[in-house]
């Protein structure tokens, strides 16, 4: 954390990509409540976490596989907990050109302290209106998430956020921590630059409050950290032209009526333009005969 606070006041870019409900090492099927260790780095530049918290979207979101059949082949199903997030910022160079953005078991963000320090906040994502903002989430079992409980508080909330400007020092009027001992036989490396407990600089902080998941839940996902590294290093020259890799957004989910229709549509679509196709030509040749 010191590390990480003294290069900001330098000037420099963190990109945090942070999962805060793994499954447990002895119940995989059980999942955990587990504080990165930044969160109190974070809520000293104003960006609170609710790390116990976990955003459900039971209208728009994203399949997820959920187990394997007899044959060992995965199923998939559409799982409360993997929001799809279409509320992106789109001038922002991490968001720019995607359409949508698969959040899994992202936590809720408030970044509104971080205003009050006059640094500059960008809401990156953020859930659909019908999303809500469960106190845990304990299954990976998307059925364990299909009925609303009376915990539960209603509305969107932002899963990702960017910082910008002179970040205070969280580590201001506190001595320094010890730096780890060096391990035998260990090459000597460059000492520790001078404490800093005010900015030198304009530094940046993005926070994505899922990982592993959203790298694998969809290719927007690596996309978006892609676009991350480049607002990171200030080079965004290449958002424009990764952007055309965006994958579509998946339609949204209706109704079972409106799906039967569809898929009658597909089927009987094309015979029915044939056979009017056809009329139509054999109309033309007895006018002509």
């Amino acid at each position: 954390r010191y590390v990480i606070d003294q290069f900001l006041m330098r000037g420099g870019a963190v990109v945090a990509l942070l999962d805060h409900h793994p499954p447990s090492t002895v119940f995989p099927n059980i999942l955990v409540d587990a504080p990165t260790g930044l969160e109190p780095l974070l809520e000293a530049y104003g960006v609170r976490l609710d790390t116990r918290a976990v955003a459900l979207d039971r209208v728009d979101n994203h399949a997820a596989q959920v187990g394997r059949d007899a044959d060992g082949r995965p199923l998939s199903a559409n799982h409360p907990a993997y929001v799809l997030s279409r509320d992106l910022a789109p001038r922002h160079p991490m968001t720019r050109g995607l359409s949508a953005l698969v959040v899994p078991y992202g936590v809720p963000v408030d970044a509104q302290a971080a205003a009050g320090l006059g640094l500059s906040v960008t809401p990156l994502a953020r859930s659909g209106a019908k999303a809500v903002v469960a106190r845990q989430a304990r299954s990976p079992d998307p059925v364990q998430y299909a009925t609303p409980t009376a915990d539960e508080v209603a509305g969107p909330t932002v899963l990702a956020v960017a910082v910008q400007g002179s970040f205070p020092s969280a580590f201001a009027g506190q001595p320094v921590p010890a730096a780890p001992k060096p391990k035998p036989n260990a090459a000597p490396t460059a000492p520790e630059p001078p404490r800093l407990d005010g900015p030198q600089g304009e530094g940046r902080l993005a926070v994505v409050t899922s990982g592993t998941r959203l790298l694998a839940a969809d290719a927007n996902g690596m996309l978006l950290l892609q676009n991350a590294i480049d607002w990171a290093v200030t080079s965004t020259e290449l958002v424009t032209l990764r952007a055309r890799d965006a994958d579509d957004p998946p339609l949204r989910i209706t109704s079972e009526r409106t799906r039967l229709w569809v898929k009658v549509g597909n089927i009987a679509g094309p015979a029915l333009c044939l056979a009017l196709f056809g009329l139509l030509r054999a109309r033309r040749r007895r006018r002509r005969a």
